[in-house]
């Protein structure tokens, strides 16, 4: 699992940041969150956020947490989720994905202007959500098929001690 979050960095840093749709930058920690935590569960979910926050604040972080807590939060909730869903169901697991990007980026939105008093426009914040959910819908669509794969291997080594 680890390795798979260290592949998710790899591919933030030297891919996604430098393909930027209209300006705005993927974030490949949500799809990876998002799809993780429904497919596999909330203990996964969790571990992936933490795992996944901790090393995004420490590379590419504004402010150290933000990233953690928000990722965290993330696993929890969809984990929860994850047991209405059908895992075969991609249009949930899309819908499920631009809700997670519209309240992790409107909640760091928050935490930045209030906590550190950044300024912001509404029209950015609104073009942001729009081309980030768009962008993590194409990302959920491409790496679907591997998050899935990845999943059954979780799921069938839960009872295992060497998940992690």
């Amino acid at each position: 699992m680890f390795c798979v979050i260290l592949i998710s960095i790899w591919i933030q840093l030297n891919i996604l940041n430098n393909i930027p749709l209209f300006g705005v930058k993927a974030n490949i920690g949500i799809v990876l969150v998002v799809s993780l935590s429904i497919l596999c569960g909330q203990a996964v979910g969790i571990s992936v956020g933490i795992t996944y926050g901790i090393l995004s604040d420490v590379l590419f972080g504004k402010a150290f947490g933000i990233n953690t807590l928000l990722l965290f939060l993330t696993g929890f909730f969809c984990g929860k989720m994850s047991k209405g869903f059908s895992k075969e169901n991609k249009t949930a697991l899309i819908m499920v994905t631009i809700a997670a990007t519209v309240v992790i980026e409107v909640l760091t939105y928050l935490i930045l202007v209030v906590v550190y008093h950044y300024e912001m426009a509404l029209m950015t914040i609104v073009k942001t959500l729009v081309l980030e959910g768009i962008y993590h819908v194409f990302l959920t669509r491409i790496f679907f098929k591997g998050l899935s794969s990845l999943s059954e291997t979780i799921n069938k080594g839960k009872r295992s001690y060497y998940l992690l």
